[in-house]
């Protein structure tokens, strides 16, 4: 199993040096466990934990697709975009809430209050009935 050695802390050489024979500076990592991380970096640092959550969880990818405003570019235009898509929304959505307070109970759990708030909410496939 190869062993990597993690240097990158210490900005002296001579740190750098003695840190070279600290144990604690070691990280072994099976070639099959770079695969488990998309793009495959070579993160030899990354905890067993860290692995298993990308090999076990879902992407963010399947969660919530990339944004186009969330590209770098022009950054200016695209906040003033994201500003303008927000106030819309605070127009639009956010103030017939807090006009129209909705009462929940938080014993009925997230299933009943989620769908007392839908229309403001990130949209759950199958969560709330029609």
């Amino acid at each position: 199993m190869p062993t990597s050695i993690r240097l990158t802390d210490h900005k002296r050489s001579d740190e750098k040096e003695q840190e070279f024979f600290n144990p604690e500076n070691r990280y072994e990592a099976k070639q099959e466990d770079f695969s488990k991380i998309p793009a495959s970096p070579i993160a030899y640092w990354v905890s067993e934990k860290i692995r298993e959550i990308f090999e076990n969880e879902q992407s963010l990818e399947n969660i919530t697709p990339p944004k186009i405003w969330m590209m770098t570019g022009n950054n200016d235009l695209n906040i003033e975009a994201k500003l303008k898509e927000v106030i819309a929304f605070d127009r639009e959505k956010m103030m017939s809430v807090s006009q129209n307070p909705v009462e929940i109970d938080l014993d009925d759990g997230v299933k009943v209050n989620y769908c007392k708030f839908k229309d403001i909410l990130y949209p759950i496939k199958g969560l709330c009935k029609k």
